[in-house]
């Protein structure tokens, strides 16, 4: 397959043009050349993002905590390897060295977003981070939802908590990061170039990308 003419294809469903805008943004930084790049996605739901980059040269391992996730994911992407873990266990038990991490959309579901966050930017070469935010810059916070509370987000990629965390929290975590406040990278309600403000407030879709 030439590289330079593969098309992305997602299948996310409403949040297809969301997912396709976060392959293209990786592809372009790769100048689409992913030529046996070894990559490890972290909370990778269904596999749309690590299944494209396949078409692009990449060896791709997909994360997972729920099976019904992995189980369609198979379907649509029968060449990811694939693993079920509860992300929520702080062990890790890939291999020691990747290319290319991605940890997109995975943070704020854990009950301690530390652990992968650290550990994941020791283990590559490339870290892509992508999160919702509480909007400010200035102040480390830290929210862990109560797994019991009703007004809980949804389960997570551990299935037990959800967290919120403030950009300036989960910045100084990050070693010589690059911050990308796109327009290109948001869709489907999702969207990256806001305006700080610093107000404390936590909003769904606003979020930050980084890479480092």
């Amino acid at each position: 397959m030439n590289k330079k003419t593969a098309k992305v294809k997602c299948l996310s469903g409403y949040h297809s043009k969301w997912v396709e805008n976060r392959i293209k943004f990786i592809l372009n930084y790769f100048n689409y050349d992913l030529t046996d790049k070894r990559i490890l996605e972290l909370g990778a739901h269904q596999g749309d993002i690590g299944g494209n980059l396949i078409n692009f040269g990449a060896h791709t391992t997909c994360v997972e905590g729920r099976v019904e996730h992995i189980k369609r994911g198979e379907e649509r992407h029968p060449d990811i390897e694939w693993k079920h873990v509860d992300l929520d266990i702080e062990k890790w038990i890939f291999e020691s060295e990747y290319d290319i991490i991605l940890h997109l959309g995975l943070l704020y579901h854990l009950k301690n977003p530390d652990y992968y966050l650290i550990e994941s930017q020791k283990r590559c070469d490339h870290f892509f981070l992508e999160s919702q935010v509480i909007d400010n810059s200035n102040e480390e916070i830290c929210k862990i939802k109560d797994p019991a509370d009703p007004k809980k987000h949804g389960p997570g990629q551990g299935i037990n908590a959800e967290a919120q965390l403030s950009v300036k929290y989960i910045e100084n975590r990050l070693d010589n990061f690059q911050r990308f406040d796109l327009k290109e990278l948001g869709g489907c309600g999702h969207h990256y170039d806001w305006k700080a403000k610093n107000d404390n407030t936590y909003r769904n879709g606003r979020r930050r990308f980084w890479v480092v």
